[in-house]
C-alpha cells in the first residue's frame, strides 16, 4: 500500500493499492500508524473523479478513476484553461486521455491568501494546474515523491 496526502484536506491521508486499484481515506489524527509515514503522492477529488499523482518505484504515475498512466518522457500534460480546465494526456504525440473539469475559482479568503502570502500560486490551488507543472519539467518530474 502507497501513503499519499490528500490535495482537497490536510486532515486527510490515503493508502492505495496500485494493484487493485483499492483506496482507503483516512483521517490523519485518528490513524496514529498511518499518518507519519512518507508520503508517495497526492491525490485530489475533482468532480466525482478520483485523481493521483504517485510514485511506484522509480515510475511517476497519473491515475484518473481507473486510468493509469507512466509519467515516462514519452508523455506530456497539457492543461488548457478556461471555464472549464481540460487536462491532455499525450503519448507520442497521439492524446490518449482527457480530463475535463470546472475550473478552480479562488473565493475571497483564497484571494486574501494570495494577496498576504506571495509563495501561494495557481497550482496550490488547482490540481490540474499541480499536476501540469510537474509534468512539464523533467527535473521535478524525477524529484516528486522520493
Amino acid at each position: 500500500m502507497l501513503q499519499l496526502e490528500s490535495f482537497d484536506n490536510i486532515n486527510e491521508v490515503v493508502e492505495f493499492d496500485p494493484m487493485t486499484g483499492q483506496i482507503q481515506w483516512h483521517p490523519r489524527q485518528a490513524n496514529a500508524q498511518v499518518a507519519p509515514r512518507i508520503t508517495q503522492g497526492i491525490v485530489s477529488r475533482i468532480d466525482k473523479h478520483v485523481i493521483m499523482l504517485y510514485r511506484l518505484g522509480e515510475n511517476l504515475h497519473l491515475r484518473v478513476d481507473n486510468f493509469d498512466v507512466e509519467l515516462t518522457q514519452e508523455v506530456q500534460i497539457h492543461l488548457s484553461r478556461g471555464e472549464f480546465n481540460v487536462l491532455n494526456i499525450i503519448k507520442d504525440g497521439k492524446t490518449i486521455f482527457q480530463f475535463e473539469y470546472q475550473a478552480y475559482q479562488p473565493d475571497e479568503i483564497d484571494q486574501w491568501r494570495m494577496y498576504l502570502d506571495p509563495f501561494i500560486e495557481k497550482e496550490h490551488l488547482d490540481f490540474g494546474e499541480f499536476i501540469a507543472n510537474v509534468a512539464k519539467d523533467i527535473k521535478q518530474r524525477d524529484r516528486a515523491y522520493r
